[in-house]
């Protein structure tokens, strides 16, 4: 903390202050995908794994990834692209 120039309390704040931020965020995107009813297909997924991992070509390489992999953690981040990408295509910026 001394390297930063922060004693233990100002430490603490400063996380408090930057966890809130993140779970407010958090809750407001939760709440934006639920409202407009953001889902994650299979092909969301499937799609999300061949961005990702390119050098999955055939169908049964990407369906032995997918019993590999913790299915619920990758809708989490598809869920928010697409929330995010949601917010992007319907903001009014004037």
């Amino acid at each position: 903390l001394k390297a930063v120039g922060k004693n233990t309390d100002e430490f603490a704040t400063e996380i408090k202050v930057e966890s809130e931020k993140k779970v407010k965020t958090e809750l407001v995107l939760e709440a934006i995908t639920d409202e407009e009813k953001i889902e994650v297909t299979d092909e969301d997924i499937k799609k999300e794994l061949k961005e990702q991992l390119p050098e999955l070509k055939s169908e049964e390489e990407i369906e032995k990834k997918l019993s590999q992999i913790n299915r619920e953690d990758l809708e989490y981040v598809i869920k928010r692209k697409k929330t995010l990408e949601f917010l992007l295509e319907n903001a009014k910026i004037s």
